[in-house]
């Protein structure tokens, strides 16, 4: 018999809650790792184990950027932690990333939803959308980098 806990964590018949992260990456660690050519057991004990020790020693070692390391942290702890999917948008392209959970593209742009769609189906639906920018300036760059469709049509 399942619990609710099951459900929201993706075990019932409700579909696992999708959040999307703007401004942020998901890095495919094996992809950094074949492009670097860098072998797995550089990581060590840390190589079996997608958690938070194989992202510290990736950004150690050079195969991530401590920006995309703290990316990955950040998905992998809000997956774990509040059993959802997280997607990732940003304009970022020094990295591989996981194809199916990241999109390169300008969120700011009236055809994001159309790339969305187009990139992660024509269904996907998210729970939650998240801006990681904690300070925005004021004055021109806030009046021509935030178009009135991302709030409208996104």
């Amino acid at each position: 018999r399942r619990n609710s806990t099951d459900i929201i964590r993706g075990g019932g018949q409700h579909p696992q809650p999708k959040i999307l992260c703007l401004g942020m990456t998901y890095p495919d660690v094996e992809g950094q790792l074949a492009v670097g050519r860098f072998c797995s057991d550089i990581l060590g004990d840390a190589a079996d184990h997608a958690n938070q020790q194989r992202v510290v020693e990736c950004v150690r070692h050079g195969i991530l950027t401590e920006m995309d390391g703290r990316d990955l942290a950040r998905c992998m702890a809000m997956e774990e932690l509040h059993g959802v999917k997280a997607y990732t948008c940003s304009q970022d392209d020094g990295a591989v990333h996981d194809s199916n959970k990241h999109i390169q593209a300008n969120f700011n742009r009236a055809s994001f939803g159309a790339s969305l769609k187009k990139t992660f189906g024509e269904t996907i639906r998210f729970r939650q959308i998240i801006l990681d920018y904690f300070w925005i300036p004021q004055g021109t760059w806030m009046m021509t980098h935030w178009a009135p469709s991302f709030f409208q049509n996104t």
